[in-house]
């Protein structure tokens, strides 16, 4: 057939006669170049997720409240740090994995929206040891991979609990000290979440724990402007020392 096929439409080309023979059928015509082996994009492509994943999620329903007597607890209480409400998004898991491959006990926080607690976005991981220590791992605080963090907190207790003042600070730790004396507090993760963070119906005064670095003083900046202009309350608590935060200077008062 082909040859036929040929002879008549092709002048006895039998590369033609194929060519022609599949788009007469509708099927085009093979790329004979050799085809890249497929690249799951979603697999190494940033931000592939808007908001936590199916995993994140299981993590999360998995993770325990920070109870005394658990690693989390010596942990948080060995750094200067008030323990966080049980209703909060701080949790604790007795045997999460590395990337690295160490399995052990971490703090869990779940991220969420700053306007939306339902809306959630990530997990924040801190690795610690059995003995209430940081566990002997290389970044031992981890983000998952993938998702979201603009735009989120962690919040350390409720949102009814969060009437005409609210506390924020960058990390956790240095949030949970400032607990010790301003309830309630928020994480809001790094300077540029607390550059961002914006005026909150119902919130009179805002108490910010600022990191003394150039990146949290910047920040702060920011956001006591944005607050001001909105006829907003705004406290600065600073360290004297540059480069340490306010948990820093607690576990250093602690231990003097």
């Amino acid at each position: 057939m082909l040859d036929l096929i040929a002879a008549v439409n092709c002048r006895d080309d039998l590369r033609q006669a194929i060519d022609w023979a599949r788009s007469w059928l509708g099927r085009e015509r093979e790329d004979p170049s050799p085809k890249p082996a497929h690249t799951d994009l979603s697999a190494v492509r940033p931000g592939r997720y808007e908001t936590l994943s199916p995993f994140g999620r299981q993590i999360w329903m998995s993770c325990r409240p920070i109870d005394p007597k658990t690693p989390a607890s010596r942990y948080l209480s060995a750094r200067g740090c008030a323990l966080p409400h049980p209703d909060g998004d701080l949790r604790w898991h007795p045997a999460l994995k590395h990337p690295s491959g160490h399995v052990g006990p971490a703090l869990v926080a779940l991220v969420t929206d700053i306007r939306d607690p339902e809306r959630w976005l990530t997990l924040h991981r801190t690795w610690i040891g059995t003995d209430g220590r940081k566990a002997d791992v290389e970044t031992p605080r981890l983000l998952l991979a993938g998702h979201p963090k603009a735009g989120g907190v962690i919040r350390l207790c409720p949102d009814d609990w969060v009437t005409a003042g609210l506390g924020i600070a960058e990390g956790i730790e240095t949030a949970l000290t400032l607990a010790r004396g301003f309830t309630p507090a928020w994480s809001v993760i790094d300077a540029a979440n607390l550059a961002a963070f914006p005026v909150l119906a119902g919130i009179e005064a805002l108490t910010v724990a600022v990191d003394h670095d150039t990146a949290g003083l910047k920040a702060f900046k920011t956001v006591a402007e944005r607050w001001h202009d909105a006829g907003r309350e705004v406290r600065k608590v600073l360290v004297p020392k540059p480069g340490d935060d306010l948990n820093d200077w607690a576990r250093s008062v602690d231990h003097a």
